[in-house]
């Protein structure tokens, strides 16, 4: 079992919200022309392959549901934000109507389906042994929790679960 120190869970979701700046900022179109890549492909593969490769990334690096989704979601607003900014730096003359004109429902769905990918490869990140959380005591009953440490035996005095700690 490999645990994860809980205290990691902000650096993780940071690094979400890094990435998603990060691939839409080399997404964009100055960068593409450089490269010489389609205004479309540099849409489709961020979107499709990247970001939800850094969800599922998320997922397996720190296995906890609520991070699995605030950092999906944190990714993708980056990746939207940055994108946003590029359009129309000046945030305060946003409308709704102008907000809705940056989101692409493409870019939704692929979010919803990267936050699904993110929580099926925590629970594969669980399967293969990695817990988020301090490690159990090996002095406390692994049923009840009850300190061992005094005890005389293979029993659980509280519950009585056998083999005790």
């Amino acid at each position: 079992m490999r645990w994860i120190n809980p205290k990691h869970e902000l650096p993780v979701i940071a690094s979400a919200v890094l990435a998603g700046a990060v691939i839409s900022a080399i997404a964009l179109p100055p960068t593409m022309q450089a490269l010489s890549v389609s205004q479309r492909v540099a849409i489709v593969v961020p979107v499709n392959f990247a970001l939800p490769a850094c969800a599922m990334a998320i997922g397996l690096v720190f296995p906890l549901k609520r991070s699995c989704l605030i950092g999906t979601v944190a990714l993708f607003f980056a990746f939207w934000m940055v994108r946003a900014l590029y359009r129309d730096p000046a945030i305060w003359a946003w409308t709704p109507k102008e907000v809705l004109s940056f989101t692409s429902p493409i870019l939704v769905v692929s979010m919803l389906v990267s936050c699904i990918f993110s929580l099926v490869a925590a629970a594969g990140a669980k399967a293969l042994g990695r817990q988020v959380g301090r490690p159990p005591e090996p002095w406390l009953c692994r049923a009840c929790g009850y300190d061992l440490r005094g005890a005389a035996g293979a029993t659980c005095p509280e519950c009585g679960h056998l083999g005790g700690g």
